[in-house]
């Protein structure tokens, strides 16, 4: 049986990897900026519908939910600025990066547990499934029903 075949996007912040059929054109072209928006293997993952498991991991750690935060007209996000040292093919090259912070909640006045409120209102409202898998919970998530809701939770949670 053929092992299968994997990719790896060149963000250094973002950066994904993935295995078989599609894992190629899922980490291509990864911009630099602002990496977990338009054009990025996360908006990649909603246009195929992708299913996020999660097995025994807090609900707080839904990395698709940055996508959300990018999405989102929601005020003051927070912006940070860093440079990596990345290989080129002229030899290794200090490029300039800008992203919404991920380290925190994009906007100072969300919850520090934001991700986990969204994700547990998306459970209550009857999407995703919650179930067991042996001492641990599982969740299993649509990202293309996820990321919509969780953009209108944002917008929802600063009106006027």
């Amino acid at each position: 049986m053929p092992k299968p075949h994997g990719s790896q996007s060149t963000h250094p912040g973002a950066g994904i990897s993935a295995i078989g059929a599609k894992a190629a054109w899922l980490t291509e072209h990864h911009p630099f900026q602002y990496g977990y928006g338009p054009g990025t293997p996360f908006e990649k993952l909603v246009e195929v519908y992708a299913k996020i498991l999660m097995l025994g991991a807090p609900l707080d750690t839904i990395t698709l939910l940055h996508y959300a935060e990018h999405l989102a007209d929601i005020p003051e996000k927070q912006i940070v600025q860093y440079r990596h040292l990345m290989p080129t093919e002229t030899g290794p090259q200090w490029i300039d990066f800008e992203e919404f912070d991920t380290s925190e909640p994009v906007n100072s006045q969300l919850p520090e547990n934001v991700f986990e409120q969204i994700a547990e209102s998306f459970l209550k409202s009857g999407q995703g499934t919650k179930t067991s898998f042996g001492q641990t919970s599982a969740f299993l998530l649509e990202s293309n029903e996820l990321i919509p809701f969780a953009k209108q939770w944002l917008e929802d949670y600063f009106p006027g």
